[in-house]
């Protein structure tokens, strides 16, 4: 019953695949074993050798890895499915945790992950994570407000400069002021204008829109990487 992917608890995982990470070790991964006098240090079970030539590369014994950084399930790609296994019959919650890294949609530059309404994927403006066993429950999660408040920068910036024939750079600033809700982002936003050429007077002949949104970027970034 103990399938791969499967979540034990206490940041342990199962791995029942047939090859070196079938061993059950308290590291990562096979190349992460350390021998000394050709005995592996660490903890969990020791398997013997398969035969002399091939010593420690095949066993038979599949069971609960432990990662350093005490997570669980792990790259786990959109699609893919992670596995519950829990022998007892009391209650037994479960801590789900994510981290929401920004990703950029492209040449329109939103923010793509989660899905949101600037961009959609698989035509939903939102992200599912279902959990399901007798009952199925889903768990949907959108942008929180930052990055919906960023995303709106990016369409204020990539609407109204040099497309429209009636706005100027303080009908701009107006936008964000009343629709922009993250003060960071709407400060950083500002900023962005600030640090316009001083000869960019005229919005309607303006090219800068790409440039403003990838400069609203560096909001999201350290040193180039977010």
């Amino acid at each position: 019953m103990i399938q791969n992917n499967m979540l034990l608890g206490n940041g342990a995982y199962a791995n029942v695949e047939d090859n070196d990470l079938c061993k059950t070790w308290s590291v990562a991964s096979y190349a992460d074993i350390v021998f000394v006098n050709g005995e592996p240090q660490g903890t969990g079970a020791r398997i013997e050798a398969n035969n002399a030539t091939y010593p420690y590369t095949r066993g038979f014994i599949a069971g609960a890895i432990i990662q350093d950084d005490g997570n669980g399930l792990y790259s786990l790609s959109s699609g893919s499915n992670g596995y519950f296994y829990y022998s007892g019959t009391a209650p037994a919650p479960t801590i789900i945790s994510f981290t929401l890294t920004p990703a950029d949609s492209g040449t329109n530059m939103y923010i793509k992950a989660p899905s949101n309404s600037y961009a959609k994927r698989s035509n939903l403006e939102y992200d599912v994570f279902t959990v399901e066993s007798v009952n199925k429950q889903e768990l949907r999660f959108t942008t929180p407000n930052v990055y919906t408040s960023f995303n709106k920068v990016i369409s204020i910036f990539a609407t109204y400069i040099k497309t429209n024939t009636t706005k100027s750079w303080e009908d701009i600033r107006e936008y964000i002021r009343d629709e922009v809700r993250h003060p960071q982002v709407r400060a950083w936003a500002n900023k962005v204008l600030d640090d316009l050429p001083t000869n960019t007077t005229n919005i309607k002949t303006s090219n800068l829109a790409a440039t403003l949104r990838q400069n609203m970027w560096n909001f999201l970034k350290d040193n180039g990487t977010i």
